[in-house]
């Protein structure tokens, strides 16, 4: 690395770097470790990182279990077409089934129906349910999962005493749809892999005493139907929420006519705050990334449309009914329907398998991973800086007399005139700084099965560090009283202003 400005040497400049990233790094745990202890304000601002970055980041999804999986929808355009109410009957669920698994060119791998059969009804078409969902699983050879939620009773998943039956002689599995949001901003970062019931109700992760072992949707899935061997581990799933949809707007239900095509576009790279300045996006949400259809467009999809929708694939049923408040908020999509949580998680499985990305956390001390992908990223953020203000010096930018002096010893107007292009300068810093890290932590999300959410937060808190300027004042209140001046050209030119 060349020397910075006007002549530091290799020694010095090294062993002035090493110093700068010592305090930094310490500068930024101990802001995160702060503002975690705070639960609020503090993560609010990396949460907003985060949200500008997941577009970003699910641009560079592999999405190799997108043409694996189907969303189907009881919606507005199927109780209109159908002539239904909601809630159908078990009959109307039972033949729905039946057409799905009937034919041996549109049979698919397993189904998962995202309904909570739970509460008893009076209907006297329960049994044609039982009995399509055994015949769909013992003859069609379908693996068939029902939506459940745990029992403060006994921890266990359980649906209506006369369908539960079912579940006991094999015809299908219970699983687990319990989430709870991030407790800051309430998006959908996570996903849990397996969860119990406790004291204080459900929570994610493995049980410890003794408790009954929920399998979520998801994990069901890709352990059972998709054969991957997941690790029982109590680390929940950091969701990776896909971008572009490759379904063709044509073959869309009407329920997706309010959102747009996810656009893989470099301009995620440029900070919202800059971008917005000379860009102007479309303000529609970015549509689910999975392929969707309204149950009732399978009456009139073409056999090849139906064929390459449904056969040998992953089909999830859910309700997006007005009132039924399955909602998640996605980081990438907005407000949609639960049942793309599901999706969205077992596509992440499918892409991964085992080295799905992990939704750790920062503890002290935190995972050698953790550690190494955080380091990484204040690394970054600092070279930035160094080639920044190396830049400058080459350039000759801030060396001036009145710039050199304290802003106490020039004139008014002097200071005013050193004002406007220092902070011109500082605002275009801070905005390479975050397009750079922006595209580090897609490289990291690549490389590590860590989430995207505590690097984020990491170099959220490296970025305020460095705008509020807290390396150089600690910096400054380190150096011996009698080298401040001696020492001031040498530290600007690495890390001041």
């Amino acid at each position: 690395m060349p020397a910075c400005g006007q002549g530091a040497s290799w020694v010095r400049f090294i062993a002035a770097f090493l110093v700068a990233f010592l305090v930094l790094s310490t500068v930024s745990f101990l802001m995160l470790w702060l503002g975690d202890k705070i639960k609020g304000s503090g993560m609010a601002y990396t949460r907003y990182m985060a949200r500008g970055q997941a577009p970003l980041t699910g641009q560079f999804y592999p999405g190799a279990g997108q043409n694996q999986i189907t969303v189907l929808t009881y919606d507005r355009q199927f109780l209109k077409e159908t002539g239904s109410a909601w809630p159908i009957s078990y009959g109307q669920h039972a033949d729905w089934v039946e057409k799905i698994v009937g034919e041996e060119s549109t049979r698919p791998k397993a189904i998962f129906l995202d309904v909570t059969f739970t509460e008893a009804r009076d209907d006297a078409s329960l049994p044609s349910l039982v009995t399509a969902l055994c015949k769909a699983s013992k003859e069609y050879k379908v693996d068939i999962y029902l939506a459940a939620l745990a029992s403060p009773r006994d921890g266990k998943l359980h649906v209506r005493d006369d369908l539960e039956q079912g579940a006991v002689d094999g015809c299908f599995e219970l699983v687990s749809v319990n989430y709870k949001p991030d407790p800051i901003d309430r998006i959908a970062w996570e996903y849990p892999i397996y969860s119990h019931v406790g004291a204080e109700g459900w929570i994610s992760g493995l049980p410890t005493q003794g408790q009954a072992q929920l399998s979520s949707a998801a994990t069901a899935i890709a352990t059972k139907s998709a054969g991957i061997a997941l690790p029982l581990e109590s680390e929940a799933m950091s969701i990776v929420w896909g971008v572009t949809n490759n379904q063709p707007a044509l073959d869309r239900p009407n329920l997706l006519g309010y959102c747009r095509d996810g656009e893989v576009s470099y301009m995620r790279l440029i900070p919202g705050l800059v971008r917005d300045l000379f860009y102007t996006a479309d303000p529609r949400p970015i549509c689910p990334y999975n392929r969707t259809y309204s149950m009732s467009q399978l009456t009139s999809l073409t056999e090849d449309q139906l064929s390459t929708s449904l056969k040998d694939k992953y089909v999830l049923i859910g309700a997006v009914i007005p009132g039924h408040n399955d909602l998640v908020d996605s980081p990438v999509h907005g407000l949609i329907p639960g049942i793309y949580l599901h999706a969205m998680a077992l596509d992440n499985l499918l892409t991964y398998g085992t080295e799905f990305k992990r939704s750790e956390s920062w503890e002290f001390p935190p995972s050698n991973k953790l550690l190494i992908a955080g380091l990484t990223a204040v690394f970054v953020v600092l070279v930035v800086r160094v080639l920044w203000r190396c830049m400058a010096a080459k350039l000759g930018i801030g060396l001036s007399p009145v710039g050199r002096k304290p802003m106490e010893a020039i004139e008014i107007h002097q200071r005013f005139v050193r004002l406007i292009p220092a902070s011109a300068n500082w605002l275009l810093r801070m905005a390479v700084q975050a397009s750079i890290s922006m595209g580090t932590i897609v490289l990291l999300q690549r490389f590590f099965t860590i989430g995207m959410l505590p690097v984020v937060e990491l170099i959220g808190m490296t970025i305020l560090a460095e705008g509020l300027d807290y390396m150089g004042k600690i910096q400054k209140f380190l150096t011996p009283v009698g080298k401040h001046h001696a020492s001031n050209d040498e530290a600007h030119e690495l890390t001041g202003e």
